[in-house]
Order: C-alpha cells, then sequence, then structure tokens
C-alpha cells in the first residue's frame, strides 16, 4: 500500500475542549519527525457532531492540516461509529501513522480501528522511536512490565500505536502557521445504527489534586489496610500540598470509589518531585506509573517489599505509625 507521509492524531475532547493527551502525542509526533529522514506532516483528526469550536484550537497547535469528520450521531462517544468513521477515513486518506491516547475511551478505539483496518498496533507504548536501521520502533511493557519489547509494524498501513496519557511530555513547539482546516461530514452514519445506545451520563469528579499535576503525590496501597489510616494519608497529602494516589487494591477493597487517581500502567503515569508510598507492594505495573518522580520514599512492613528496589529513601515500619508521627511533626 502506497501511504501518505503522515502521522495522524486523534484528537480526543473532554467537555468540548482537546484532552491534555493530545499535546502530549503531538509533542512526540514532532520529536519523531525530526529523527525522520523523509518529510513528514501531522494532522489532527476530530470526531464530532459540531467540531467549529475545537478546530479553533487544534488548528494553531503545531500541526498541518486538521481534519473535522461531523455527524450529528458523533455528540456523544459510541464505539461503533466512531470505529467506523476513523476506520473509514483512515483507508480514504492512507496515513503512514496513526496515534490514539489509551484513555478510558482511546483504550477501546484503537483496538476496533486496527481491527477493522487490519493492521498492526503496538498498545500502551512507553516510548516510540527509530533505530540504527532507520526502523520505526515501539516500546511496549511485557511480562507485567518486567521487560520492554520491541514492536515493529513492517507490512500493514497505517501503524497504529496507544499511548497511555501521562507517558510523554507536553513540549513547547512554535507554531508558525495556522494549520489547514478541512471539514468533512461522516456520511457512513447516514445509514448505519449502533447496537449501544446511551442511557445515562455521569461524570466523575475527583476530590482533590490530580495526581499527574501534583509536585507532591502520597500514594497508598493494600498495605494501608483499613480507613482509618487511609484518612491519615488523606490529611497528611493536604498538610503537604499535595495529591493523594493508590493503587487498584485500595479500588477492590472499597476505601476508593472509582480509578480516577489510581497510579499505574492501567492508571496514571506521574512525576512529582516527592512521592511517598504507603502499604506499596511495589509491583511493575505501578512502578512504571512513577518511575519519573524526583525522590521517592517507601514506607513497607516487608524488608524484602519490590518498591524498595525503585526508591530513594527506604522505611520498614507500619503505614499507621509513620503517618501518624509524620502528622504530629506537621
Amino acid at each position: 500500500m502506497i501511504c501518505k507521509k503522515e502521522i495522524w492524531i486523534y484528537a480526543e475532547t473532554e467537555s468540548q475542549k482537546i484532552a491534555p493527551s493530545y499535546y502530549e502525542l503531538l509533542g512526540k509526533a514532532h520529536e519523531l519527525k525530526e529523527s525522520l529522514n523523509e518529510a513528514y506532516e501531522i494532522v489532527a483528526v476530530i470526531l464530532s457532531d459540531s467540531a467549529e469550536e475545537v478546530s479553533k484550537e487544534l488548528r494553531s497547535s503545531a500541526v498541518d492540516r486538521v481534519y473535522c469528520l461531523e455527524h450529528e450521531k458523533l455528540g456523544n462517544y459510541n464505539p461503533e461509529y466512531y470505529a467506523a468513521v476513523l476506520s473509514e477515513f483512515a483507508k480514504k486518506h492512507k496515513p503512514e501513522m496513526l496515534w490514539i491516547a489509551a484513555s478510558a475511551i482511546g483504550g477501546e478505539l484503537a483496538p476496533s480501528v486496527a481491527a477493522l483496518l487490519n493492521t498492526g498496533l503496538a498498545a500502551h507504548c512507553v516510548d516510540i522511536l527509530i533505530n540504527d536501521k532507520g526502523e520505526l520502533v515501539h516500546l511496549v511493557p511485557a511480562f507485567g512490565g518486567k521487560l520492554l519489547t520491541e514492536i515493529l509494524v513492517p507490512k500493514t498501513r497505517p501503524i497504529m500505536a496507544s499511548v497511555k496519557p501521562g507517558i510523554f511530555r507536553e513540549r513547547e513547539i512554535a507554531c508558525s502557521k495556522e494549520a489547514e482546516l478541512v471539514f468533512e461530514r461522516a456520511e457512513i452514519l447516514d445509514s448505519m445504527e449502533s447496537r449501544f445506545k446511551l442511557v445515562e451520563e455521569q461524570e466523575m469528579q475527583s476530590s482533590g489534586l490530580p495526581v499527574e499535576k501534583a509536585e507532591v503525590v502520597l500514594a497508598g496501597g493494600r498495605g494501608i489496610g483499613n480507613t482509618q489510616t487511609w484518612e491519615k494519608l488523606k490529611e497528611l497529602a493536604g498538610r503537604l500540598d499535595g495529591a493523594v494516589g493508590y493503587t487498584r487494591s485500595l479500588v477492590d477493597i472499597g476505601l476508593e470509589e472509582n480509578e480516577l487517581n489510581m497510579i499505574g500502567s492501567s492508571g496514571k503515569s506521574v512525576r512529582p518531585k516527592l512521592y511517598m508510598g504507603f502499604g506499596i507492594s511495589g509491583a511493575s505495573h505501578h512502578i512504571s506509573g512513577i518511575k519519573d518522580s524526583g525522590t521517592i520514599i517507601a514506607v513497607n512492613t516487608d524488608d524484602e517489599a519490590d518498591i524498595f528496589d525503585s526508591s530513594d529513601y527506604k522505611i520498614v515500619a507500619d503505614c499507621d505509625r509513620i503517618l501518624s508521627a509524620l502528622l504530629e511533626v506537621l
């Protein structure tokens, strides 16, 4: 297949605003473009019932072109509608690459589009680069994050990748000119009816500072054990002007209701100046979410807990006792 030298980025929206994950992917696209020997264009793609407002932001985001695919059925996310429209448009324009953030929506959309295009998808990448042979390589954690595997897609196109929000850093990119805007009606949806129906929409709100934006993060794991100790951690985080994070185990045992501030490969990635982990064993899928933190302090009763291998300071003690002592001092 002859493809256009284009890197497409699906621009996900949150409450009619472009999600931060778009700018993270955009920064990596510009970085990759600098490594390629051939001239590539960077293209933003948005699906909406009305893309006029958000297209203005995308137009000045240092891309070459913005495709705005519109239809009244694209007002709310529907996996069948979105996958059908994006895959048909990719078949029509044949980009070399298509990137999608592995958010709650993108994590479902990316494999659906890849299946419809019969192409390869490197899911949950932690990096995308050009190797010494000039090949496009996707680094993806394997075996619970213990290994990094190299994924290449040598034949099928587009080459698709999904990246968890927070993995790549946003970067300052000078926008020398406004991008070309292309509006197109998604006619495939005129005769298509989905098996899915939106019954109710609820927006989950985090009670505190988002972990991905905090300079201080205190996180708890299964070793926290009870509500009283968990409340102490939250109080300490407040006194330090920090955010509260947690592993999936705290959701499983009911100390947290949702996954909004869950840290790890299936949650968020954080880069605080100070990270403190309480009662966290240190499984690789959690470590992958804190590896770029500044100073890491871990508290655990198990002297051989895996998290100590990734920590700057190791405290072998009961979490409740340490939290109580810190609250007295602070």
